[in-house]
């Protein structure tokens, strides 16, 4: 991302900085509470598979440009990479 940013020029406006494999809210939000979960009695407690949203026929955000014009690819998973993320916030006050 950095890379992008102090670019002095770039082909395009828009990045997209993914893995380049199809991960669905669901499993985002999924992962986000396993490693945040909500207090007890709030009304986001787990109730199993009927909390899947539904699923949209797309595929995954395509990372071509970036990967082209930079180089980037993902080395960091989902589960990681949100993990890393709630600890950049949690230092961050």
């Amino acid at each position: 991302i950095v890379r992008v940013a102090l670019a002095a020029k770039t082909r395009h406006d828009t990045y997209n900085v993914a893995s380049g494999r199809l991960v669905t809210f669901s499993e985002v939000m999924r992962e986000i509470l396993n490693l945040k979960p909500p207090p007890a009695g709030n009304g986001l407690e787990r109730k199993g598979p009927t909390n899947e949203l539904p699923r949209i026929a797309r595929g995954p955000l395509s990372v071509d440009r970036i990967r082209d014009e930079f180089g980037f690819e993902a080395v960091t998973d989902l589960s990681q990479g949100l993990r890393r993320y709630f600890d950049w916030i949690g230092r961050r006050g």
